[in-house]
């Protein structure tokens, strides 16, 4: 997979007012296929695009109204890796990400989610558009497979969704 098409998957995602409300209620989602489940938070709209077939999952925000233009998303994205490692996935993003254009690596680190190793970083880019987004990437390897599981918000709006995207990673199970 090359470096911008790598990019264009992760930067697919993208959707929540009161953030709090919506993981209350989330809808549960489980796919028996790919053998994962993550809580969808209430309200949203999710499914898989058949054009894009390492997406395993896109979430986006429903809007509330007709002012309300929602961004806010996740997608996961699972990349056969036969004899990898979560070290070398994590670079091998990380680097790819760096190759374009307005990237800036604003937080990263290491976490476990339901006892599994992850790491996680935030970056702001630029969109195709002009606008600035935030993704909140958290990464694993399991299994021959790299799991990219990204959340993406407008900049001026990711301090709301933050948490919500921190919670809906953390019911994120292989």
């Amino acid at each position: 997979m090359t470096p911008a098409r790598l990019l264009l998957l992760i930067l697919l995602g993208m959707t929540a007012i009161n953030t709090s409300a919506q993981l209350a209620s989330p809808v549960p989602y489980k796919d028996t296929v790919n053998h994962f489940s993550i809580d969808i938070p209430a309200g949203w709209r999710y499914g898989t695009n058949r054009s894009m077939p390492d997406l395993l999952l896109i979430a986006m925000r429903s809007s509330t109204g007709p002012d309300d233009k929602p961004s806010e998303n996740f997608n996961l994205n699972v990349i056969k890796k036969a004899n990898s490692s979560l070290d070398r996935e994590y670079t091998r993003l990380i680097d790819a990400l760096m190759s374009t254009n307005d990237f800036t690596l604003l937080e990263k680190g290491d976490t476990t989610i339901h006892e599994l190793p992850y790491k996680w970083f935030i970056e702001t880019h630029k969109n195709v558009d002009g606008s600035a987004l935030h993704n909140y990437v958290f990464i694993t390897y399991k299994a021959g497979k790299t799991y990219i599981l990204t959340f993406v918000a407008h900049s001026k709006d990711f301090d709301k969704y933050r948490s919500l995207f921190y919670q809906v990673a953390g019911t994120f199970v292989l």
